[in-house]
């Protein structure tokens, strides 16, 4: 998996959407969820494809790898933050600190 997975997934927006009267009545049912198929071939150009039709599909399935690398990303900036709060807590909490209380 390509590096910078979450620097790439920022450049998505979820969407919810409505289909106009050209999509089939199922379709138009309901509100749509997704992402924008022009932001998605910005950054990850073979999960896009065009119909005959002009619409733009994107391969949602494909997205599921970059998505799990981009929590492993966050996961490892949480723990060092975590890290780091709880060697700052220690510190502040070391015997021989003079407490001004």
């Amino acid at each position: 998996m390509a590096e910078g997975g979450l620097e790439r997934l920022r450049g998505l927006r979820g969407m919810t959407w409505r289909w106009g009267t050209r999509a089939s009545r199922r379709m138009r049912e309901a509100p749509q969820m997704g992402v924008v198929a022009q932001d998605v071939e910005k950054v990850f150009p073979g999960l896009v494809t065009t119909g005959r039709d002009g619409y733009k599909r994107v391969n949602y399935v494909g997205l599921i790898g970059p998505l799990i690398e981009a929590v492993k990303e966050l996961d490892e900036r949480l723990s060092r933050i975590e890290a780091k709060l709880d060697q700052r807590s220690e510190a502040a909490e070391s015997p021989g600190r003079h407490d001004p209380s």
